[in-house]
């Protein structure tokens, strides 16, 4: 459902935003990081295919943190993040670099969340 959906995005951007999706960063305790993977093999995908056109609307509606709450730097250190995670190229580098705060976010969720779950 929608809802279900909508938790899911939220819980999963929320595990970006403090590192709880990230074993590497060793902020949390390690039984966390292990509760995480599992809801991560539970999770449903993160978007229905007949939502995607409302998808940045509603990332900018909903999204933990508000557009105005979003310094540059941190909207430097999003795009940053994801270039690493994506990988440096200069057509994806484009493409990064006009994307918003909560885009970055909800593609870095996606993308931990599918290498949680493989994990």
């Amino acid at each position: 459902s929608p809802k279900l959906l909508k938790l899911f995005r939220d819980f999963w951007l929320y595990c970006i935003l403090l590192g709880f999706s990230d074993s590497e960063k060793g902020v949390f305790p390690p039984n966390w990081y292990k509760n995480v993977r599992d809801i991560a093999i539970k999770s449903p995908v993160l978007i229905f295919s007949d939502a995607e056109k409302y998808l940045d609307k509603e990332l900018e509606i909903s999204h933990p943190l508000k557009k105005g709450d979003i310094t540059v730097g941190e909207l430097q250190e999003a795009r940053l993040a994801l270039q690493e995670t994506l990988g440096r190229s200069t057509e994806l580098n484009r493409l990064i670099y006009q994307l918003t705060f909560a885009q970055c976010m909800y593609l870095q969720s996606i993308y931990r969340l599918e290498a949680v779950r493989l994990e």
